[in-house]
């Protein structure tokens, strides 16, 4: 009798096609050879769980989710019986959280109804609720097939997968879960579409970088606060973003995730050699407000003109300033550092400079405005540290940062 190597494993379980069981049979040696290897590696609380068949085993999550502490416990083949025969080692770490994919298998190798599969996708659900409480668990959609890809084996088995994600969506509110509803996300003209699917079930990076992005609100940690740094649309790798405490570089997306920080007050960009943030008010906003609500941090740079390598760099220091007449000497210099600047620009040498004046000093004799109008009157965009500071600190905003300076830089 013709056999069939599961389309879903490395390796998996034969079928007939014939006649397919009510049930599938996950007990192969490369389940587990897979299963052994895994739990020789502890879950710990800290950890996020990948829980499921090929389509888990084959992401690498760890790298998608670098800040979440993934663990991938995908076995392909793997059935909804086969997750819940290696649970025990899972709860008994009692993980953050587990990401449960299942149940495709089942419903494309096997006869089995959606309504009892449901009931076995159900116990395994009571067994993490009863022996690990605290772990969060997401039910995630299972994918749509290209059925026109493997015919003898997934014609009509959309309409399944269908049926069982109906019964989910509707367990997961019975049970108060959170459904993470990627299948729509994949879905076109009824079918799983060629660029995400190598075979019409495993699937290419594109697929991937879908499942990604659907999961990304939930497996963020909490607290974390994530982000893009971006040019024309486009993502910019390797670039540093920082809260002051931590720093993060971005993924080949732009992407970025700074761990949770209740001192942090602002996120900000390194700017890239060939980049510009962009001004505002006279102000380069290489900074935003650090948002402890999951809303994303986004900087979006600009190209600067190639050829930049003649810089000219200014310095205000310190100046001791005892009356507010005394400002109108400064204002002059600013002046004047107006006009050599615009000199300088003419030229092709970007200017560039710090404004650094005794913050306590302003401070102390009410003179803060006066202190933030001189380099206003330069004309130069530039960074600012020192005013977001001093201006809270002139609200009565106690504060035990130390004054730092106001960087000035061509926009």
């Amino acid at each position: 009798m013709k056999r069939l190597i599961l389309t879903l494993l490395s390796t998996a379980a034969a079928v007939t096609l014939a006649a397919q069981p009510d049930s599938l049979d996950y007990r192969g040696d490369y389940y587990f050879s897979k299963r052994s290897q895994q739990e020789s590696l502890p879950v710990r609380p800290h950890h996020t769980v990948m829980l499921g068949n090929s389509l888990t085993e084959r992401g690498a999550w760890a790298e998608y989710f670098p800040e979440a502490h993934v663990i991938n416990r995908g076995i392909g083949g793997d059935c909804v019986a086969g997750m819940a025969a290696r649970l025990d080692s899972i709860v008994a770490g009692r993980p953050r959280a587990i990401f449960l994919m299942a149940g495709v298998n089942d419903l494309i190798f096997s006869t089995i109804a959606p309504e009892a599969l449901l009931r076995q996708y159900e116990r395994l659900l009571d067994r993490i609720a009863a022996e690990s409480p605290a772990t969060q668990v997401f039910i995630q959609s299972p994918l749509p097939l290209d059925e026109a890809r493997n015919e003898p084996y997934f014609t009509g088995k959309n309409a399944r997968i269908e049926a069982f994600d109906r019964l989910l969506r509707r367990m997961a509110a019975r049970r108060g879960l959170k459904f993470i509803d990627i299948r729509s996300r994949m879905l076109r003209d009824g079918k799983l579409p060629a660029e995400y699917t190598v075979d019409g079930i495993h699937l290419t990076p594109a697929g991937y970088a879908v499942w990604v992005e659907a999961l990304r609100p939930y497996v963020t940690p909490a607290g974390a606060r994530i982000g893009t740094v971006t040019c024309a649309g486009r993502g910019l790798a390797g670039v540093v973003v920082s809260d002051g405490d931590n720093c993060a570089a971005t993924d080949s997306a732009g992407r970025f995730v700074l761990p949770a920080n209740d001192r942090a007050r602002f996120v900000f960009v390194s700017t890239p050699a060939g980049y510009a943030s962009p001004s505002e008010e006279g102000v380069v906003r290489h900074y935003l407000p650090a948002k402890s609500d999951g809303s994303s941090h986004d900087f979006r740079l600009r190209r600067k003109p190639s050829g930049e390598t003649r810089h000219g760099f200014v310095v205000v220091a310190d100046p001791q300033l005892f009356a507010r007449k005394e400002f109108r000497l400064l204002e002059r210099a600013a002046e004047d550092i107006r006009q050599t600047a615009a000199a300088a620009e003419r030229s092709g040498r970007p200017m560039h400079g710090i404004w650094r004046p005794h913050v306590l000093h302003l401070l102390q004799r009410g003179y803060v405005g006066d202190g933030n109008r001189v380099p206003q009157r330069d004309g130069q965009p530039r960074h600012e540290a020192l005013g977001p500071l001093a201006r809270n600190v002139g609200r009565g905003v106690r504060s035990n940062v130390r004054p730092r300076v106001l960087l000035l830089q061509r926009g």
